[in-house]
């Protein structure tokens, strides 16, 4: 992150809005409120970044002009609005802003890049504006009214456990290092409409903390009949066999799943890449409608 005070009493800064990839991501029943809880193993991927800069200064009304999302979404209902006008009301400073972004995280890829980028842009405004008296409390509970996976973003930690709607983080301890391969089909998935596919589905209750983060020190051989994620009962089955296949075909040794609600597939390799750098390139030929990253953890 990259402060400094520019002429005209502007603030600017520059910050980086890392991925994150679920190993795990089990989902529960539809609760009262409309959310549901879940439980999940989160990592964090720093080499897949957005990247945020922000410029704001005092105003008698808060406003938020947001550059490098046109055509994703409606301007002012992105994430970056909605954290500057939440941000603005839970501290009682009024803000003009200028956010601009450079994406890089696939959208409606289950990668969390909303969410890093809000996670982000409310970093760098506790950053400018200590005098708010936010505290660590304060910030999660505003993450968390921007989305369910903003809190992990907040903690900047690499491994976490995460229940709840997302707002239980629980940092973990592992020697788990490695490289993923992502694999991003030519489309993506609503998350709403893939929780409600779910829905009506039966499901497998939660594992447990300590079952899940025993996991990470098993050989990732194993990974499959201890990590699952629900939402591979309802999104990107097709886009997933494919990179399966793909996968089987060139004999890479990996584990794969999806994040999130997808559509991202990935493999998880350990961290001998440069060995299997000719069966990448060849999974990569036989899918050549994905897109494709190799991110070190």
């Amino acid at each position: 992150m990259e402060l400094k005070l520019s002429s005209g009493h502007w603030l600017s800064g520059t910050a980086l809005a890392p991925a994150k990839i679920n190993l795990h991501l089990a989902v529960g029943k539809k609760r009262n409120d409309g959310f549901h809880d879940l439980e999940s193993i989160f990592v964090r991927l720093p080499s897949l970044s957005d990247v945020i800069e922000l410029s704001c200064r005092k105003a008698e009304k808060a406003s938020c002009v947001v550059l490098g999302l046109e055509g994703l979404c409606p301007a002012g209902t992105d994430t970056l609005t909605k954290t500057v006008r939440l941000w603005c009301k839970r501290s009682g400073i009024a803000l003009e802003t200028r956010v601009s972004i450079t994406k890089h995280i696939p959208v409606k890829s289950g990668l969390g890049g909303g969410s890093a980028d809000a996670a982000a842009l409310l970093s760098l405004l506790d950053s400018f504006f200590p005098e708010s008296h936010l505290m660590k409390n304060d910030l999660l509970a505003l993450a968390l009214e921007i989305g369910s996976d903003v809190p992990f973003f907040l903690w900047d930690v690499p491994v976490a456990y995460v229940t709840g709607r997302g707002e239980n983080v629980i940092p973990v301890e592992t020697m788990l290092d490695g490289c993923f391969l992502l694999a991003m089909p030519d489309h993506g998935i609503v998350t709403e409409h893939a929780f409600s596919l779910l829905d009506v589905l039966p499901r497998a209750g939660f594992l447990g903390k300590d079952r899940l983060v025993a996991a990470l020190s098993a050989p990732f051989s194993l990974w499959d009949g201890l990590f699952r994620n629900d939402f591979c009962m309802v999104s990107g089955q097709v886009a997933l066999q494919q990179f399966r296949d793909a996968v089987a075909r060139v004999g890479l040794d990996g584990y794969v799943s999806m994040s999130g609600s997808g559509s991202c597939c990935y493999a998880f390799m350990g961290s001998q890449v440069p060995e299997r750098k000719e069966k990448i390139e060849l999974i990569k030929e036989s899918l050549s409608s994905f897109t494709f990253f190799c991110c070190k953890m």
